[in-house]
C-alpha cells in the first residue's frame, strides 16, 4: 500500500524527470564551477510543469503510445488543477527572480514548447517529436551557462537525451526503426563523451548497456523509471568522480 502510494506520487510529479534535470544541472555546475540551488530547484519545477502539460495533451488529443504515466491523471481532476496551479505559481515566481536576459531565454523556451504542443496534432510531427523534445530540453538545461553554439557540450547533452527518448519509443512501439536509430545515437553519444574523459565513455557504455538489458532481457514494469535513472547515470558519475 505504501509502495503503491509512493509510486503514484513519483509518477504524478515525475520524480524521475526531476532526477534527470538535477543530474544535468549538477553536471553543468561542475563543468562551469558554479552552484545555485535556485537554478537547481527552479528548473526542476519548470520542467515538471511542462512535462505534466505534455502528458495531458497526449492523453486528451494525441492518444498514441499512451501508458500508465498518462493514465495516472484520469479521474483526479481536482488534484490535477491543484498540482498545475502549484507548479505554475512556483515556476512563475522563479522566473520573476531571474535577470531579464534569462527571463527572455525561458520565454523563448515556453514559445518553443507551445509550438511543440501545437505540432503534436499533426501525424508528420511524430517523426521529429523526439528530436524537437531533445532540443527544447537541452536548450532549457543550458540557459544559465555561457555555451558557444555549436558546442560539443551542448551536443553531448542533446544526444544523451535523444538516446533516452529513442529508448522510450523503442520500448513503446517495438519498431525495428528505433533499433537502428538507437545504434546511431549511441555511436554519436560515445564519440562526444570522449571530449570529457575515457571514464565518461565507460559511464555512457553502462547506460547504453542498461537500455539494451531493459529492452531485450527484462519485463520490469518500472522500465520507464529505470530508464530515467540510466539517463542520469553519466552526469551523476561525472560529478562524483570529477
Amino acid at each position: 500500500m505504501v509502495f503503491n502510494s509512493l509510486i503514484f506520487i513519483s509518477r504524478w510529479f515525475a520524480f524521475d524527470t526531476i532526477v534527470s534535470v538535477m543530474s544535468v544541472q549538477l553536471f553543468l555546475m561542475t563543468m562551469f564551477n558554479q552552484f545555485s540551488l535556485r537554478y537547481l530547484f527552479g528548473l526542476s519545477f519548470v520542467t515538471v510543469l511542462f512535462y505534466m502539460i505534455d502528458r495531458l495533451i497526449d492523453l486528451k488529443f494525441t492518444k498514441s503510445n499512451l501508458n500508465q504515466r498518462h493514465f495516472i491523471y484520469r479521474g483526479h481532476s481536482l488534484l490535477l488543477v491543484f498540482s498545475l496551479s502549484f507548479l505554475f505559481l512556483i515556476s512563475f515566481l522563479f522566473w520573476l527572480t531571474l535577470d531579464s536576459n534569462y527571463q527572455f531565454k525561458l520565454l523563448v523556451a515556453f514559445l518553443l514548447f507551445v509550438a511543440h504542443i501545437f505540432l503534436n496534432r499533426y501525424s508528420f510531427y511524430s517523426f521529429f517529436k523526439s528530436i524537437a523534445t531533445a532540443i527544447i530540453f537541452t536548450y532549457v538545461m543550458t540557459v544559465f551557462y555561457h555555451l558557444n553554439f555549436p558546442s560539443w557540450l551542448y551536443f553531448f547533452i542533446f544526444f544523451v537525451t535523444l538516446l533516452n527518448l529513442n529508448f522510450h519509443e523503442w520500448m513503446e512501439t517495438e519498431k525495428a526503426f528505433h533499433r537502428y536509430t538507437f545504434i546511431f545515437i549511441s555511436i554519436m553519444t560515445l564519440a562526444l563523451s570522449f571530449q570529457l574523459s575515457f571514464l565518461v565513455v565507460c559511464f555512457c557504455l553502462f547506460t547504453i548497456s542498461g537500455y539494451l538489458i531493459l529492452r531485450y532481457f527484462s519485463q520490469n514494469q518500472y522500465w520507464f523509471e529505470l530508464g530515467e535513472l540510466l539517463y542520469s547515470f553519466p552526469f551523476i558519475m561525472y560529478v562524483l568522480f570529477n
